[in-house]
């Protein structure tokens, strides 16, 4: 019996499987179905976690990052969580290989605050947009929110 072991994979083995893995093929997500929780969610990313030139939605754990998201690194994970379950984010495939787990020649998922995010959202059932309008539109619409619940616990009280 030969005693054989396994090759580790090369980098570009390792880019080419998670091309294939995270290729975006998810159809976008309409934001007028966004629920409004996902909507401020979204643009606390935007805010927080873009680059300078406003491209993509940098890592977590990325030190060009100024600011922080949540009062917690587990409360950020659990953001950016919600927002890719619900596809309204995906992983970039270009993200560093170095973000990702692998098991000899499987990728076995991703290291959720080291990767970059791809914007997964349309307006009205059409092409996915762009982040900064994304952006516009999220700002927008939440800007312009008027609650329809008057109740106490929405409206401070006056002395």
């Amino acid at each position: 019996m030969k005693n054989q072991s396994k090759k580790s994979l090369t980098k570009s083995e390792k880019v080419k499987i998670i091309k294939e893995n995270y290729k975006l093929k998810s159809k976008p997500v309409d934001f007028n179905k966004l629920p409004y929780i996902k909507k401020i969610y979204l643009l606390a990313v935007l805010r927080v976690l873009t680059d300078e030139e406003f491209n993509k939605i940098i890592p977590l754990s990325s030190n060009t990052k100024t600011k922080n998201l949540s009062p917690t690194q587990s409360m950020d994970e659990s953001i950016l969580d919600c927002l890719n379950s619900s596809k309204i984010i995906l992983v970039d495939p270009n993200s560093n290989h170095n973000s990702f787990n692998f098991n000899h020649e499987k990728c076995l998922g991703f290291k959720i605050s080291e990767v970059f995010w791809i914007i997964n959202i349309c307006q009205n059932d059409g092409e996915r947009l762009q982040l900064f309008e994304s952006y516009r539109l999220i700002y927008d619409n939440l800007t312009k929110f008027v609650p329809t619940d008057l109740s106490p616990n929405l409206i401070p009280q006056l002395g």
